[in-house]
């Protein structure tokens, strides 16, 4: 009995969500792909960043390291 009224609902959002969709004009939804296109290439970019920066520190501090250790 539960599940029943949660597939309900869930229908619901969907048809809402897409009502939404439709009653977009192109120019919107060419806008919301270019703005999610930039969100995800600059969240990749970032990460890439991140772990490439992350491993040239590690390097330099083990240099250094190995650098203090034999003086």
């Amino acid at each position: 009995m539960a599940e029943e009224s949660v597939s309900l609902e869930g229908s619901k959002t969907d048809k809402l969500s897409m009502a939404v969709w439709r009653s977009m004009s192109l120019k919107w939804k060419i806008a919301a792909a270019f703005s999610a296109m930039i969100l995800v290439l600059g969240l990749t970019v970032l990460v890439i960043v991140y772990a490439l920066t992350g491993s040239a520190l590690r390097k330099q501090i083990d240099a250094r390291a190995s650098a203090i250790a034999s003086n």
